[in-house]
């Protein structure tokens, strides 16, 4: 009942303030050296027809619509017009119409990334306006299926500085019209905690919470409490750069991907990219960077009730030939914990399925009980609240606040889908300071659909249930 992997809710993502304040400077054009003409030659004098034929004069080209930023509300339009792919923002374009603090945290290359998969789901339409001044404006924009998005836009000194593009909630959507959706569903669990001073998550509303769910790209919380530890240890830095590897490309969600092989990237930027867009090629860079046991092992220490259920840690490069490959697959899971790491050893030397497979195979769930990265509802709330302590950390995981909010001073977010499983996470921060966390999923090992409804049932819970449960 889950669509095909998306990163859940935020396609585009990147907030700034004032673009005066960045230290950033603007790229400089280099102009290429002119060539010299060369000398003339001496030519004999033409000679002229009876009637020289009048020379038509040149129809003029049409010049390109400019990418509008003198209002909130031109901005969007011309960003809808890029998402529906009826024009094509150049490089020139995206610095003249975005600042400088934008650009640094959304590169040209990436957006693209973003925009590619949007066009995917277009066309776009602004079907309503939830807020708007000349320089700041929420629009609800709808592809006319299940997908619906908040686009938040903030202009500072023309050019765009803020742009989120967000899962949006009903708000006369309420708790029952959720729980109804999720038991219509079947499989699911949740719950919905305050977090307390020494991070321990007390339950205002939960179903099964005990109960083990897939977790998708959930997992990747993970992955960024071991990156904390190696940090805290001294082992990494967050300013450290890491050389991309063709050998760790992986599928989807993201754009490290398409990164040249040789190139580099800092920890905080590839934790950056594999929270706020679940980048899957930076998650498994990092993966390797501090090391498989190294996460396994730091899965108890961040709140993973039986750290087990993940042993062997598996890549998500791994995952895609463990799913496509239904022999491979089941090989996999009659082994042995040590017989499962040479098999994945194996599969370092192999190149990726093809795509083809990937979007011919992978349309409906594939061992979503069996194949995937585990814990529990309860698991992920106190990860989730043990993550909040460290700073970086909170600040990497509310990049991308998942579902526009005005109930939170502050809002985390992971989530992660595939087909057959939505899972989500959000740690919150209220006007006191104080700390409340929904981590919850729900699956099927048989059936297909869009996330969507899904996403604004958790956002209900965590907008309504956590406050009201207060």
């Amino acid at each position: 009942m889950l669509s095909v992997a998306v990163a859940t809710a935020v396609a585009l993502s990147a907030c700034a303030g004032s673009d005066t304040a960045s230290t950033a400077t603007e790229p400089t054009a280099v102009q290429p050296e002119a060539t010299a003409a060369p000398e003339p030659t001496t030519a004999p004098e033409p000679t002229l027809p009876p009637e020289a034929a009048p020379t038509p004069e040149a129809t003029p080209t049409p010049e390109a619509v400019p990418f509008e930023t003198a209002s909130a509300r031109l901005a969007v339009d011309s960003v809808v017009d890029v998402l529906n792919g009826e024009r094509e923002l150049s490089p020139d374009e995206y610095r003249s119409a975005f600042g400088p603090s934008f650009r640094q945290q959304v590169p040209f290359e990436e957006f693209q990334g973003f925009n590619s998969q949007l066009i995917a789901q277009s066309p776009w339409t602004i079907v309503e306006t939830l807020n708007e001044s000349a320089n700041e404006a929420t629009y609800l924009v709808t592809n006319g299926a299940d997908a619906r998005f908040a686009i938040d836009v903030r202009i500072t000194n023309g050019r765009i500085s803020t742009l989120l593009l967000q899962q949006w909630t009903d708000p006369s959507f309420g708790i029952d019209d959720a729980l109804d959706r999720f038991n219509a569903a079947g499989e699911f669990a949740y719950v919905a905690a305050q977090v307390s001073a020494d991070t321990t998550c007390r339950t205002i509303s939960e179903k099964d919470s005990d109960r083990v769910m897939p977790l998708g790209s959930v997992f990747k919380l993970l992955v960024l409490g071991a990156v904390v530890d190696a940090v805290d240890a001294g082992t990494i830095s967050w300013d450290q750069p890491v050389t991309i590897r063709d050998e760790l490309d992986s599928y989807r969600s993201g754009v490290t991907q398409d990164i040249p092989a040789g190139e580099t990237r800092t920890v905080r930027e590839l934790a950056e990219g594999m929270i706020s867009i679940s980048d899957n090629s930076a998650t498994d860079h990092l993966l390797f960077l501090v090391g498989r046991m190294a996460v396994e092992d730091a899965q108890e220490r961040w709140g993973v009730s039986d750290p087990d259920l993940n042993r062997p840690f598996f890549s998500t490069r791994e995952l895609f030939h463990l799913k496509l490959d239904a022999e491979l697959g089941q090989r996999y899971l009659a082994s042995s914990v040590e017989e499962r790491r040479a098999i994945l050893e194996d599969l370092a030397s192999l190149p990726l399925p093809p795509v083809e497979l990937v979007d011919s195979e992978w349309t409906a769930p594939i061992a979503v009980t069996t194949l995937e990265w585990f814990a529990t509802p309860s698991d992920i709330c106190q990860v989730l609240a043990r993550l909040a302590e460290d700073t970086e950390a909170l600040r990497i995981l509310e990049i991308n606040p998942g579902v526009p909010s005005t109930r939170w001073a502050a809002v985390g977010f992971k989530g992660g889908s595939e087909p057959g499983v939505l899972a989500v996470s959000w740690i919150m921060t209220d006007d006191d300071g104080g700390r409340w966390a929904v981590a919850g999923a729900v699956w099927s090992e048989t059936e297909t659909g869009s996330p969507d409804p899904f996403v604004e049932a958790f956002a209900t819970i965590r907008d309504q249930l956590v406050v009201d449960g207060e």
